[in-house]
């Protein structure tokens, strides 16, 4: 079913198991007599649960056609809309011509990897705008962490994504993003 699980534990605590999976929304079409659709979005969602164009728009930058669409699936379940791009140049190029509330980045791609692609966006910023940039690794090795943040990426999660992390990560660098603009924008 393309979903996650795993597990925790705690000697002397206790454990917790858990699973995500990406299960479609229950067609409402049957239910309009009691609750009829209306067309204005709801946290960029229609009445239906659709996405709209309220919903923040996320970039996708990841070769493996598994990882994104799995990437896509958890996004959308988190009420993000997705583009997807398969390299680091083509994540410049897209970052250049559409305003995303934030882009997923792996590290590794082929002609152009995550960690240039990002410093290459970092060039072309201007203050107060900051583009939050969340590396996608398959390292957890030491040093690896540093590497993504000294190419100035925003936060780190690792594969396989886990709906949850994710969410937290893309969460915090975004709202670090506005607070940052908000807080340029006061001082100038």
């Amino acid at each position: 079913m393309m979903g996650t699980v795993g597990a925790r534990s705690t000697p002397g605590e206790g454990s917790t198991f858990w699973f995500e999976v990406a299960l479609p929304l229950a067609d409402r079409a049957d239910q309009t007599e009691q609750t009829p659709a209306r067309s204005t979005a709801l946290g960029g969602r229609d009445t239906a649960g659709h996405l709209t164009d309220a919903a923040p728009l996320v970039l996708v930058a990841e070769d493996n056609p598994v990882n994104q669409m799995l990437a896509t699936r958890q996004l959308d379940g988190d009420g993000y809309r997705t583009e997807v791009v398969s390299n680091g140049r083509e994540a410049v190029a897209a970052t250049e011509r559409t305003n995303y509330a934030a882009v997923l980045m792996d590290c590794e791609m082929p002609e152009m990897d995550g960690y240039e692609a990002t410093r290459q966006i970092r060039s072309r910023e201007i203050e107060p705008n900051h583009l939050p940039i969340i590396a996608i690794t398959a390292h957890s090795m030491s040093g690896d962490r540093e590497k993504c943040f000294a190419a100035g990426m925003d936060e780190d999660v690792s594969k396989p994504l886990r709906r949850i992390e994710l969410r937290d990560a893309l969460t915090r660098a975004i709202a670090t993003s506005q607070h940052r603009a908000e807080q340029l924008r006061d001082t100038s």
